[in-house]
């Protein structure tokens, strides 16, 4: 049987608005109306007829269907019984095309959805690129590394090779410490010598590594706790002292051997029993010895830290002096059984590349004799705007442009989630980046920037003062102070410290924010199936990933905890039950560190290390691990079948639709939007939206546009189907592409629809 569309001649009209009806007299102008058969504008006409194709195709594929019912030919000349059966088989085919206004409203809302989710994709990257953009130049990454790359080798990896430790990492107790002070330390971070052994200009002395000037002194400190009685009190007369908890409570007594007379007014720690005397003579030419005060530096607390002891290296002082200023601490037994942590701390600027550098290598007393080192290093960097002017505005423009377009865009859907009282997830992340990046610019802007700039001013405020209290002390005057000790060392140095811890919160900051931006980026690619086929993936695997996770956590819980009792007293890597969760770790992905560290045991460590390490390979890493693979990868194969049955366009198609859609918009072309806004209008009381209201709804549009067409063709004006939310245009060529929209919409729904079925009928 033939398969016609319904608006083939002779095709009954019955039901369809007229000019006549109230449902579509107010709507057309007159003008624009025929008294002949034709009830419909000429515009929607035209419009209706140019999708005809694609309603043949839909009639084509229902006559393929042993259950689809063909459309009817009606006409004057059939009987009444041949009438009545075409009627009848028009009403069961109006019921197979009608459409439910909620499927069909999900339907062009999910285009308009998806339209402007790809509209917001190169916004989103626009975000990412010129923040890091922006952030890189605040932090300069690769000119701090030249700095922190030469003083890591100097201090970590440089070789001696006439010397037993030569490296910092290498210093693990006392004797090895002072050996490294006074061959290593000295040497390398106050050079007055060049490569030949000929002497310095005293002007270049305090340089590490050539370009890095040291800030005045190294200050050299540690923190102390008060003793305390010992746990164990049956045992305190066979220990024969006190204990010396770790962290206790500081301790703010002088401490330190005495000095012989005549300087033996020099503050020194209560000692019990005999005890010799320093002999002070070796050290008088480095240290003021005249002054008590001054000769108890580094052995008296400071008074604004309470448990700090800080002793201080001068950068103008002959390397000899420095050498004995170090022998000096060490003969009077600077580090004792109260020290809990050692700081060496060296704060240097580099003006070739204009940044400030902090450098500390820390020691850790631990109670069982073991001394653990640390080495940290950051850096300040002077004002990016006057190094990269035009690069670094540039970048910070884009940032705050991109960033003020994406607050005005996550601020329009503001009014939905308060009628709605409760965010979803993805809206929760769009306020968070909103907020915290607000919170990142103006940080830097208002803050660190100024913060690094009175730095800048502090040291070169205070460097004259500096050098004229060293010359004054070279001089013979004495005024209570340490040699090194200066305004440069007290306020700039303590504020050096602090904007380079501000500075790391800062780079942290940023870091979450780039990864709230990724889960932007997350959110607007959900829309398009191919695109967010990674995320549907561990969506639909979540409930057996979280099964699988409870389980791999508590195989992991077991081999963790019996490592740490079977190996902790003896391999660092199980020594608590942190190590022992990192160490298992890092077999995971191969690194036999641990199991290097046991073979070097004793032969019984070794066979229950086989054990252990064995077990956990084979069941973890061989096993576990590929379930949660197979997991994975299972599901990820059935959500591809699914869009490759559903059907996707790809991301490009959809990028070129939305773009299409806002060229259309700019050039005052009906968009999805529109059709949106139609549709809405159109059918808001109706529950089923039939063949009928299909062309009324496109009829309204025309409508909408002939009633402003008075004022002239392009003419704008302010009213809309139904009351519309925005104004459509009132032109002839606007209301026949948006009829044409509204219709190729209703189409592929209906043929999208009708075919699923007539698929699943099949199967």
């Amino acid at each position: 049987m033939a398969c016609q569309s319904g608006l083939h001649e002779g095709v009954s009209y019955e039901g369809l608005p007229s000019r006549r009806s109230s449902a579509y007299s107010n709507k057309v102008h007159p003008s624009q109306a025929e008294d002949d058969e034709d009830e419909i504008p000429n515009l929607v006409l035209a419009s209706i007829r140019d999708h005809q194709a694609g309603e043949n195709e839909i009639c084509q594929d229902l006559s393929r269907d042993e259950h689809a019912i063909p459309v009817f030919e009606a006409s004057s000349s059939m009987p009444n019984t041949a009438r009545t059966a075409a009627s009848s088989r028009h009403r069961n085919l109006r019921e197979q095309l009608a459409i439910r206004r909620d499927e069909f409203m999900e339907y062009i809302s999910n285009i308009k959805k998806t339209r402007s989710s790809f509209v917001r994709i190169p916004l989103t990257i626009l975000l990412a690129v010129t923040f890091f953009s922006s952030v890189m130049f605040h932090v300069d990454v690769q000119r701090v590394c030249e700095i922190e790359r030469a003083i890591e080798h100097l201090y970590l990896f440089s070789e001696r090779k006439e010397l037993s430790v030569s490296h910092f990492q290498d210093v693990h107790s006392l004797s090895e410490f002072w050996d490294w002070m006074d061959h290593v330390f000295i040497p390398i971070t106050f050079v007055q010598t060049d490569e030949v052994g000929g002497k310095l200009n005293k002007s270049d002395w305090g340089k590490i590594a050539r370009y890095n000037r040291i800030l005045g002194s190294v200050r050299v400190q540690q923190r102390r706790s008060r003793p305390t009685p010992c746990a164990v009190h049956m045992l305190d007369e066979f220990y024969g002292s006190q204990c010396h908890p770790t962290g206790g409570k500081p301790d703010v007594e002088p401490f330190g051997l005495p000095l012989c007379p005549p300087y033996d007014k020099v503050p020194a720690g209560q000692q019990q029993g005999e005890v010799q005397c320093v002999d002070a003579a070796p050290f008088e030419e480095a240290v003021d010895l005249v002054d008590p005060k001054a000769a108890g530096e580094g052995f008296t607390h400071e008074e604004e830290e309470e448990g700090v002891y800080r002793f201080w290296l001068n950068d103008t002082m002959e390397s000899k002096l420095l050498a004995q200023r170090v022998r000096y601490l060490e003969a009077r037994h600077w580090i004792d059984k109260q020290t809990d942590i050692v700081d060496l701390v060296i704060s240097l600027y580099n003006g070739e590349l204009s940044i400030f550098t902090e450098a500390v290598l820390q020691l850790q007393v631990e109670r069982g004799g073991y001394i653990s080192n640390e080495f940290s290093i950051a850096s300040i960097v002077l004002n990016p705007y006057t190094l990269n002017p035009v690069s670094a505005t540039l970048s910070d423009v884009g940032w705050i442009f991109c960033l003020s377009l994406f607050s005005l865009l996550t601020a329009s859907s503001l009014p939905g989630m308060l009628r709605r009282r409760l965010p979803t997830f993805w809206e929760i992340i769009s306020y968070l980046t909103v907020i915290l990046s607000v919170i990142v610019t103006v940080w830097w802007h208002f803050g660190l920037m100024r913060e690094t700039s009175d730095i800048v001013t502090n040291i070169a405020e205070n460097f004259l003062l500096h050098e004229v209290e060293v010359q004054v002390r070279r001089g013979g005057e004495r005024d209570g102070k340490g040699v090194g000790e200066s305004a440069a060392n007290g306020e700039g140095r303590d504020r050096i410290s602090q904007v380079t811890e501000d500075l790391q919160s800062y780079r942290i900051c940023c870091s979450v924010n780039l990864i709230f931006i990724l889960f932007l980026f997350l959110d607007v690619i959900r829309v398009q199936p191919r695109l967010a086929l990674i995320i549907e993936t561990f969506a639909a695997a979540s409930n057996d990933i979280l099964h699988f996770i409870l389980v791999f956590l508590t195989i992991v819980f077991c081999f963790a905890s019996s490592g740490t009792l079977l190996f902790g007293h003896e391999v660092s890597g199980f020594s608590s039950f942190g190590s022992s969760f990192i160490t298992c770790f890092e077999l995971l992905v191969a690194d036999m560190t641990s199991w290097q560290q046991l073979k070097s045991l004793d032969r019984q460590t070794v066979t229950l290390g086989f054990l252990w390490t064995a077990g956990y390979v084979c069941l973890v890493s061989l096993i576990i691990l590929n379930m949660l693979l197979a997991i994975v990868m299972e599901t990820y194969s059935a959500r591809q079948e699914v869009i490759g049955k559903e059907g996707s366009a790809g991301w490009t198609r959809e990028m070129y639709r939305s773009m299409s859609d806002v060229i259309a918009k700019v050039r005052r072309k009906p968009t999805i939007d529109d059709v949106v806004r139609v549709w809405e209008s159109s059918s808001k009381d109706m529950d089923i939206v039939t063949p009928e209201l299909l062309l009324a709804a496109a009829a309204a549009a025309a409508a909408a546009a002939a009633e402003g067409g008075e004022g002239g063709e392009g003419g704008e004006g302010g009213g809309d189907a139904k009351g519309s939310s925005s104004p459509l245009p009132r032109t002839s060529s606007f209301s026949k592409d948006l009829a044409e929209q509204c219709i190729r919409r209703a189409s592929e729904f209906q043929k999208s629809r009708m075919v699923t079925s007539a698929e699943c009928r099949r199967g």
